[in-house]
């Protein structure tokens, strides 16, 4: 959904997904953070300067009382770390049932 922005920056990048493998993940109350790595096929992207940038989508649920967001961040041109984060009080969901609960908005342009 981060990636769904109809941009051609954004679908050259939703091409980087079959070549992510997971390197690592960290958690913590407040999210967490899933770091990427590519095989070679995937093809760098430009992403021009004046883009809405990073990718973001935002998320509701009722342990977070201000929301949170996924971002999506991207170095030379590929995909590296998908950021999992709360904004500000609560805590991010940790159970399955909690994460079934998670509702998902696009930013408003």
């Amino acid at each position: 959904m981060a990636l769904d922005n109809e941009t051609e920056w954004g679908n050259e990048l939703k091409k980087q997904i079959p070549y992510l493998y997971v390197e690592r993940r960290a958690y913590n109350s407040a999210g967490g953070y899933t770091d990427f790595v590519t095989i070679p096929q995937a093809r760098p992207v430009e992403i021009p300067e004046n883009a809405s940038y990073p990718p973001v989508v935002f998320v509701e649920h009722p342990l977070m009382p201000s929301g949170g967001a996924y971002i999506v961040w991207v170095s030379s041109g590929i995909i590296r770390t998908l950021e999992a984060n709360n904004d500000g009080d609560g805590r991010w969901p940790e159970l399955y049932d909690d994460l079934k609960k998670v509702k998902l908005s696009k930013p408003q342009t």
